[in-house]
């Protein structure tokens, strides 16, 4: 009776009366914000021996969730002082402390099972966890095709039936590394469908320079609360139906 008694109250009732007491809560919360600052300090600047002392003491005492959220806040911190200190050009040319980019599975050595297993704890992935070094606007890679025009012809052996075209295609691909995130804008300027005698399809103001289609597609996007956003613009045309070009086709 005395083992149950001492298992029921050690792990069930002295646990939880502890851990919601004030005093345990402040003490984690200033462990919490003691690693967060000498982390800043580590990737900032040189710490003292005992600091790092003192950062490894803490890192035993925390749990891996707790010890991932003060990594990402001091990262956050340690860019803010490197932007204050240095300015922008800096960091394109190179600058700042190595430890900024080292992640927390890399500093401490832990093997590949062991990374899998602290990026299934905290629901992130490895790939994930590196993207948020990036801005939120910031584009990775950009990707821009113009096409001038394209077109298709029908016609038989001796003259041509109807010809389709499309005219001033523009799309550009933007990868953003914030979030996976991936923006694809298009734009088309004209499009028009001819016979041999008439004008088949064509825009409704043909003196206009608006385009005729244009909009664009977004994965993951920042702003909006979806995973996918689809805007697409279209201005008017003029279908006029052509007997003799379809007794043409099917002739």
């Amino acid at each position: 009776w005395n083992y149950l008694y001492r298992y029921c109250y050690e792990t069930r009732v002295k646990r939880k009366v502890v851990a919601w007491r004030w005093e345990t809560i402040k003490q984690h919360r200033d462990n919490c914000r003691e690693y967060t600052a000498l982390r800043v300090k580590e990737i900032t600047g040189k710490p003292s021996l005992n600091e790092l002392t003192r950062i490894t003491e803490l890192f035993d005492v925390l749990d891996i969730v707790n010890i991932t959220i003060c990594e990402q806040n001091a990262k956050v911190e340690s860019d803010k002082i490197a932007a204050a200190n240095s300015g922008w050009f800096s960091s394109w040319w190179g600058g700042g402390n190595s430890n900024a980019n080292t992640s927390v599975a890399d500093r401490f050595g832990l093997t590949m099972d062991e990374k899998d297993t602290l990026y299934q704890a905290i629901e992130q992935s490895e790939a994930a966890a590196s993207s948020q070094i990036y801005p939120e606007n910031y584009v990775k890679i950009k990707l821009k095709l113009d096409v001038d025009k394209v077109s298709f012809k029908l016609s038989d052996d001796v003259k041509l039936i109807a010809e389709a075209a499309v005219q001033g295609i523009t799309s550009e691909l933007g990868i953003i590394p914030h979030g996976n995130g991936i923006h694809l804008h298009y734009q088309i300027q004209t499009v028009y469908v001819v016979s041999d005698k008439s004008s088949i399809l064509t825009p409704t103001d043909s003196q206009s320079i608006v385009p005729i289609a244009e909009g664009e597609i977004r994965m993951n996007p920042s702003d909006v609360p979806a995973d996918i956003l689809i805007v697409s613009k279209f201005s008017s045309v003029t279908l006029i139906f052509d007997m003799n070009l379809i007794n043409s086709v099917i002739d």
